[in-house]
């Protein structure tokens, strides 16, 4: 199972958030999801603030980009989108990232990844677009067809909310199994090393570490280490 911590380069300085992406090449079944510095209010009222942090700082969108490209071939790394990209961004992600998290209607997914597939001729690698959906989404179905490589399962109603019970969410992964073989990434609302066992059981591909890992991020290098290690250690048992 993988673990996606959120990394955000540049936060709370470049060199800190440089040494967790080194330290994390070196850990097994990892994808980083991170975002681009953006003054767009979008993602979550963290995300905003740590965004505006990077901003502060003169750090750039291609500073992030580069930041995976430079260890893509080592440390997969994944964007989350909080807008369609134009044609330049679309290129920029292909050359930069492994996979995006498209939370847009399920047709452009399927556009989305209808371009990367055409780019596959050029290159070896392209990005896989993924759609959010929650359990009881009604466009589950057609997200789920739309998305290449994963799906994003949204495990509780609101960031901050309690994450659903267990069997709910077991349901929910069975019936997009039952509608496609593809990975299920679970996340929203993740916090504790209890919630990453139990959504290991349930049967998650991969489990989303968003807020928490910013906040581990935070306090620097040792305190993500043993963030980390308490995480790694619930994923395995």
């Amino acid at each position: 199972m993988k673990l996606l911590p959120f990394i955000m380069p540049g936060y709370p300085s470049l060199g800190t958030s440089r040494d967790i992406v080194r330290f994390l090449e070196q850990q097994p079944n990892v994808i980083i999801e991170t975002a681009l510095p953006s003054r767009l209010p979008s993602g979550s009222a963290l995300v905003q603030k740590i965004r505006q942090t990077v901003l502060r700082a003169g750090i750039t969108p291609e500073d992030i980009m580069s930041t995976f490209r430079a260890e893509r071939k080592q440390l997969q790394a994944m964007l989350m989108l909080h807008q369609e990209p134009d044609g330049q961004t679309l290129s920029q992600l292909h050359a930069s990232f492994d996979y995006a998290i498209a939370p847009f209607a399920p047709q452009i997914v399927t556009a989305l990844n209808a371009t990367a597939y055409l780019r596959q001729e050029k290159q070896d690698d392209f990005t896989r677009f993924g759609a959010q959906t929650g359990p009881d989404d009604a466009e589950m179905d057609a997200k789920v067809r739309a998305s290449e490589g994963f799906v994003y399962l949204k495990v509780a109603a609101e960031r901050q909310g309690k994450i659903m019970e267990a069997e709910k969410i077991q349901e929910a992964i069975q019936k997009i199994k039952a509608i496609r073989d593809i990975d299920v990434f679970c996340g929203f609302g993740v916090k504790t090393a209890d919630d990453v066992r139990m959504l290991r059981r349930a049967g998650a591909d991969g489990i989303f570490l968003g807020a928490e890992s910013l906040h581990a991020q935070e306090k620097g290098l040792p305190a993500f280490k043993t963030w980390w290690q308490e995480m790694a250690d619930a994923a395995k048992t």
